[in-house]
């Protein structure tokens, strides 16, 4: 029986062309399962046994990407 896939969270920034460096460097990541949703928006879903999904991980790492990316605003939807 296939094991059941983690629920995605929808990340959404505020100038698309910075997109594809998100990409690239939540793919750099061995425990997010990534796929661009829009023009302005990546799919991620978070592997493992987190209590929270992985939100919690997740936003670490997108507010350490954002500190790094100023002119960016990241916005997560679960």
């Amino acid at each position: 029986m296939p094991s059941p896939q983690p629920a995605a969270m929808l990340i959404r920034v505020s100038d698309p062309t910075v997109l594809p460096a998100l990409i690239g460097d939540l793919e750099q990541r061995a425990h997010y399962v990534v796929k661009q949703a829009g023009a302005d928006s990546v799919a991620v879903s978070v592997l493992g046994s987190f209590a929270d999904a992985g939100e919690l991980d997740l936003t670490l790492f997108l507010l350490a990407w954002q500190a790094a990316h100023p002119q960016t605003t990241i916005n997560l939807e679960r």
